[in-house]
């Protein structure tokens, strides 16, 4: 729980997607994302893995939960190779499931609560095309999930449907004894 709430979360990050290697330049863009659009909401499912080994034991901690954002606000407006929020603001309201293992038997089984307000953002992110329905933040990406850090590049998936935008991630951080895996949807509505 401290590790979740000592890591920055809101915009994915790390892992490019399996279809997001190509570069930009060779790659025929065919949606138009350009725009104002209202956050509606982000949802999620997060999983952080801790090992510490012991002598003759190894202890895992597999920390889990899933969740959609509450009290959902602001602006994303999207531009050729920009996207900038205004005043974006949420809440993630959930429960955590840890399991914990000793030599890969499970020993113990508990939830907690995790509640994470997101105050209001004013941040800028550019982005790449990498394939025609996929884009690279090089710097930064502005939603967070809770266990992982936004401060780094991401990739992401992007859906138009009518009015409706969804930027779809899947991000992966390492550490030494440590591994933090997301999965966010976002929905955003044209104004």
């Amino acid at each position: 729980m401290r590790k979740i709430l000592l890591t920055v979360f809101l915009l994915p990050s790390l892992l490019y997607l399996a279809s997001c290697k190509k570069d930009s330049s060779d790659t025929k863009v065919d949606l138009n994302i350009k725009g104002t659009y209202h956050f509606l909401s982000l949802t999620g499912s997060t999983r952080y893995t801790q090992t510490r080994v012991e002598p003759s034991t190894v202890i895992k901690t597999v920390q889990t939960a899933k969740f959609t954002s509450k009290n959902n606000d602001g602006t994303v407006t999207i531009n050729d190779s920009t996207m900038i929020s205004s005043s974006l603001t949420y809440l993630i309201d959930t429960i955590i499931t840890y399991e914990v293992y000793e030599n890969d038997v499970l020993k113990n089984t508990y939830t907690d609560r995790f509640m994470l307000p997101v105050p209001p953002s004013f941040t800028t992110s550019d982005y790449k095309w990498i394939a025609s329905d996929s884009v690279y933040f090089p710097n930064l990406s502005f939603f967070w999930d809770g266990i992982t850090t936004s401060d780094a590049p991401a990739a992401a998936r992007i859906k138009l449907e009518g009015d409706k935008l969804y930027i779809f991630q899947y991000k992966e951080q390492n550490w030494s004894s440590e591994l933090a895996q997301s999965t966010t949807t976002v929905i955003l509505q044209k104004q």
